[in-house]
């Protein structure tokens, strides 16, 4: 369990709160797919910890990411014309650049010009890589280098991107991410359509964990008996400050090379932004789900209700052999499970067990990172040098008296050439 003042500091992230802080200034947000930004279409409002913003592409194919409100009389930039490389308000026509300088005021007829020079707008740089607008919201002067991601380095194909809205704290849905004892629960009635890839889920009996940390977080390694004395073995990753890359599933199945990584980007204290990045290092990216064709990549598992309709829980359905009740796919029962836990849980109430040993893991480094911060220190995962691109998961299965870790590093991992972000 955590103290009260511990989960304040692990879940808060508006205005002053040191986490907020931390996040904004260490590490680049995945804001919004590249695909929803059209040149001078309509821009977009975004909001990260508990800031609004609007994004939009310009012109000439630019993006630019301003605070929402117009710095003359805060009028929402969302209502503006997307016009000639800039946006301009509908109120009184200022005119803002994809750069964030004003460059027409037709309202100021003295020396509009020297009106213009001295207004600060809110501006803040992206970069776009494999589909996605990434931004910096913090205050260096020189933002921090974009982690190099495996799948930030594939072709465009070979990533499939999901986001998803969920009301509740972004660290209820990093917990899930890195919680591989829920999966043969919570997942086991979609289990079925994973076995040939992922048999440890389905084997009975509770996972032993082991947790080692490193420059760029912590790997958390799942140990599972098998029938005949074997083990399996498979590891995930925490990677700072919301990522989390899941066990990948048996290096001979098919669909060995396709990976996924969870992010949880917090909108406010209440709400978080649930980005999956599917990829595939030999080939375009499949569906992320098996067996969906169609869903809305920005909205691709919204809530099914609230606690009025026990968040969309379809009891028939359990009742005809459903574990969870929740049918339209594997996401839905997270975020279900996610919200039922309040928006911020309590827990200085929770009874941990031996398999809460990542999530326990995963909070202490986060609130380290924050304390870090709050005394001028150097937080996990913001140091220099450290090599994002290899972090992946590995499953491997151990023969009496063979070492997990020996078979874990020599895993197949289907690793392609690293390639540069520029």
């Amino acid at each position: 369990m955590l103290s009260e003042a511990d989960n304040q500091l692990l879940c808060r992230v508006e205005g002053d709160a040191p986490m907020g802080r931390m996040l904004r200034d260490n590490f680049w947000v995945p804001a919004i797919r590249s695909a929803r930004l059209e040149p001078d279409g309509a821009p977009i409002r975004l909001k990260f910890f508990g800031d609004d913003y609007v994004v939009f592409r310009s012109t000439d194919g630019r993006v630019g990411f301003f605070d929402e409100a117009c710095p003359h009389r805060r009028a929402s930039m969302a209502l503006g014309r997307n016009e000639g490389n800039g946006l301009r308000c509908i109120f009184h026509g200022w005119k803002i650049d994809v750069s964030g300088k004003v460059v027409e005021m037709p309202n100021e007829h003295r020396d509009p010009e020297r009106m213009c020079a001295k207004v600060k707008v809110g501006h803040y740089p992206t970069r776009e890589v494999v589909g996605m607008v990434w931004v910096y919201l913090g205050a260096k002067a020189e933002p921090p280098p974009l982690q190099n991601f495996e799948f930030m380095t594939l072709p465009e194909e070979h990533v499939r991107i999901l986001t998803v809205d969920i009301p509740c704290n972004w660290i209820n849905s990093v917990e899930a991410s890195i919680d591989d004892a829920h999966v043969g629960i919570l997942h086991a009635s979609f289990m079925d359509v994973y076995k040939d890839r992922r048999p440890h889920e389905v084997v009975a009996g509770p996972p032993a964990y082991e947790v080692d940390q490193h420059p760029y977080g912590f790997q958390g390694t799942v140990l599972r008996s098998l029938p005949g004395g074997r083990s399996m073995a498979s590891s995930t990753h925490f990677a700072m400050p919301w990522f989390g890359f899941t066990s990948t599933g048996r290096p001979d199945a098919p669909g060995a090379t396709r990976r996924a990584v969870h992010v949880a980007i917090p909108i406010d204290d209440y709400n978080y932004r649930q980005v999956f990045f599917s990829y595939d290092v030999n080939s375009p990216a499949e569906n992320f789900f098996a067996g969906a064709t169609e869903y809305d990549q920005d909205n691709f598992a919204p809530p099914l209700g609230g606690p009025e309709t026990v968040w969309g829980q379809d009891r028939e359905a359990m009742k005809n052999g459903h574990f969870s009740g929740f049918l339209s796919n594997l996401t839905s029962e997270d975020t279900a499970i996610q919200m039922s836990q309040g928006a911020i849980p309590d827990r200085t109430h929770e009874v941990l067990c031996s398999s809460d040993k990542a999530i326990g893991f995963m909070r202490h480094t986060l609130i380290q990172a924050a304390r870090d911060y709050q005394a001028g220190k150097v937080p996990l995962g913001a140091a220099p040098g450290i090599d994002w691109s290899k972090i992946r998961s590995r499953l491997a299965f151990v023969e009496p008296g063979e070492n997990w870790r020996d078979k874990l590093a020599a895993a197949p991992d289907f690793r392609v050439p690293a390639v540069a972000l520029t």
